[in-house]
């Protein structure tokens, strides 16, 4: 019985490789849209940081422990700087994100430039 209903949900799909195909593009785009979105997250956390690390003084102790001890901030904010995530390379041309969208740099000028997002983790 369960060999029967097997064959005829295999017979009834026949070839679907267009409906594939049209699932496989789903899925990169749905893959695409979760880097996008894990890549806003970590810029709007950036600038959370940076709002509390210019209000230490107002910060209570224990959250400025944690700041610092813990999660070690600034050691997150050098290997930021280190890598750059917020610079990237596509088919040779260079991008930058700036104002929540990847601009391209023009020269070297654009590309020198600080970014918001960059600003805020000097």
């Amino acid at each position: 019985m369960i060999f029967l209903s097997y064959s005829l949900q295999h017979e009834e799909l026949g070839d679907n490789s267009q409906e594939i195909k049209e699932d496989l593009e789903d899925k990169d785009r749905l893959e695409r849209q979760k880097k996008e979105i894990a890549f806003e997250s970590g810029v709007k956390c950036i600038s959370l940081l940076s709002y509390m690390t210019q209000h230490l003084k107002t910060i209570p102790l224990g959250v400025l422990h944690r700041l610092l001890i813990v999660h070690d901030i600034p050691l997150l904010f050098t290997k930021m700087l280190h890598e750059s995530p917020w610079v990237k390379e596509v088919n040779g041309e260079k991008l930058k994100y700036s104002d929540g969208k990847w601009n391209k740099a023009n020269g070297n000028d654009d590309f020198m430039k600080v970014s918001k997002t960059e600003g805020q983790v000097m």
